[in-house]
């Protein structure tokens, strides 16, 4: 595809150029993006929850699912310049349309990384509350602040008294604290160790989503919800979710946070498959709206 000379005016890093090259050849820039063959499988819808590489940053996991795996991965709003809602729940119900144009009726197959576990959560509920079916949502590493009783309650009770900044600050040290106390028991704790815990920045992710998305994860309070969740853990202990999902595994998967699409993949996969497979060739779904 030729395109002109005029485009790269004004498009100074990749992802403002990203766009207009999309819009010259004739195909506008979309948040999702489709891995493998569509047929009649259910795909599944994963929010891969990266701000820095988008759809890219499930490379290891689809190489590991195969061609046949029909996988539609959903960026992050924002990733493109667009605007971002200002909550969990309103970011689930802009992508709802765009899921619906997809697949028209269930089951639907679910899932999502860090933030965007918990935009599949409430796509979960949006979908149900409209009568579908939903057959598995898979949440890969969010924190579990939200779901926890006592941090629940004391965002709960911050929230109409305190500004969003204290809000997000407060969110993320309880978040960090999660991650240190996950960590294996082998490593002793020590200053240096909390140190590094609360003091690495988070320098790749551009500032206008890492705020965006830090003040709408700590606003987030999911209501408890019928629907059947595996967790994976990496840095983050999943077990608390079942706070507000009676019907939820954890499977613990290495890596850490930032790479357990990558290094923790291949245990990730050998989980997942043959739950979709199961899902897909199996029984009708019992995952019915209540």
């Amino acid at each position: 595809q030729r395109v002109p000379e005029t485009i790269l005016y004004g498009a100074e890093t990749i992802r403002q150029l990203a766009p207009r090259i999309a819009m010259q050849t004739g195909t506008p820039a979309t948040p999702f993006f489709q891995f493998g063959a569509s047929g009649d499988r259910p795909p599944l819808f994963f929010f891969n929850g990266n701000f820095v590489s988008g759809h890219a940053g499930m490379r290891r996991m689809v190489e590991l699912f195969g061609p046949d795996c029909h996988i539609l991965s959903i960026d992050p709003h924002g990733l493109r310049g667009e605007s971002i809602p200002p909550s969990i729940e309103k970011m689930a119900a802009d992508r709802l349309p765009l899921i619906l144009e997809r697949q028209s009726s269930g089951p639907f197959l679910l899932g999502g990384k860090c933030n965007g576990a918990m935009v599949a959560f409430e796509t979960a509920r949006l979908l149900m509350a409209a009568g579908h079916m939903v057959d598995m949502v898979a949440m890969v590493d969010p924190p579990t602040i939200s779901a926890r009783p006592v941090p629940r309650t004391i965002i709960a009770l911050m929230k109409p008294i305190v500004s969003p900044y204290c809000l997000r600050w407060t969110y993320e040290q309880m978040a960090r604290l999660e991650r240190f106390f996950k960590a294996p028991t082998s490593k002793p704790i020590t200053i240096a160790r909390l140190y590094s815990t609360f003091s690495i920045p988070n320098n790749e992710i551009p500032p206008v989503l890492w705020d965006a998305y830090s003040f709408a994860m700590s606003q987030y309070l999911p209501a408890p919800l019928e629907v059947p969740v595996t967790f994976y853990a990496a840095d983050h202990d999943g077990r608390a979710w079942r706070h507000v999902c009676a019907q939820l595994d954890v499977i613990e998967v290495p890596g850490g946070h930032s790479d357990c699409l990558t290094i923790g993949a291949e245990l990730l996969v050998d989980h997942l498959r043959p739950r979709i497979d199961g899902l897909v060739g199996g029984a009708p779904s019992e995952a019915a709206n209540p």
